[in-house]
Formats: structure tokens, C-alpha cells, sequence
């Protein structure tokens, strides 16, 4: 965020895995599952404001 890595992961390998299932997620079906498709961006009941978003394949 403003040039600051917030968070880094590696997706679908083991450790992706269980994070899901001991997250709130993991009740719906196919959460976390997909390796392609759309993208959302969500705030937690505050103000929020997106701008100048970049989506790159890395």
C-alpha cells in the first residue's frame, strides 16, 4: 500500500490450504479454489476509496 508490500503468500499449496479451512471461509464452496476469473476489492464497514488499480500477470 502506498509503495509498501502489506502482505505476500503463495496460493493452493498446503499452507493456502489450511489457512482456508481455519478461516470464516471456509464453509463456501470453492473459496480460495479458483486460478483464474474476476477479482473483488471490499472494505470492512469504514470508507474506503480505490483508485489508479493495476492488475498485471506476473
Amino acid at each position: 500500500m502506498n509503495g509498501v508490500t502489506v502482505i505476500t503468500t503463495t496460493m493452493w499449496n498446503d499452507k493456502w490450504k489450511a489457512m482456508i479451512a481455519g478461516s470464516k471461509f471456509n464453509e463456501m464452496p470453492g473459496f480460495g479454489t479458483f486460478t483464474s476469473g474476476k477479482i473483488s476489492l471490499q472494505d470492512h464497514g469504514h470508507l474506503v476509496s480505490f483508485r489508479n488499480i493495476k492488475v498485471k500477470k506476473l
